[in-house]
């Protein structure tokens, strides 16, 4: 991810180097105003476009030291999606103790019916 977002070459060029043109173009702009402010402003910006080329590359020389680093992660931090259900540890157990669970019998029982209310029953009163 590092990688990506530090990335300046032109067929994938991340969002670090497209704020760096953004900034560019702001500071270009400012300065062209040939005003006190414009300039003061494009002094800022230049600044800050310096700032943000440090920043690429110290995240650049850092996501390639993490790649030569990290190979892998250990099998404990490896993330497990919550809709798969955990690898069983039993190792065979259950196979040594015999069939599985039983199967589910049918219902045998009618389901309830739904509270109904009576059509003798007093109309709401109204709570003022």
């Amino acid at each position: 991810m590092l990688h990506f977002a530090s990335s300046t070459r032109p067929p994938f060029r991340g969002p670090l180097a497209a704020l760096g043109d953004l900034v560019d173009a702001a500071n270009e702009f400012s300065h062209a105003l040939e005003t006190r402010h414009g300039i003061e402003i494009a002094a800022r910006l230049g600044a800050v476009h310096r700032q943000l080329h440090y920043l690429t590359g110290e995240l650049r020389e850092i996501s390639d030291e993490l790649d030569a680093t990290v190979s892998g992660l250990p099998p404990h931090r490896v993330p497990r999606p919550h809709h798969l259900p955990a690898p069983r540890s039993d190792r065979g157990i259950q196979a040594q103790a015999g069939p599985g669970p039983e199967p589910r019998r049918a219902r045998t029982q009618a389901a309830p019916q739904a509270f109904t209310t009576p059509n003798t029953a007093p109309p709401p009163t109204r709570i003022r």
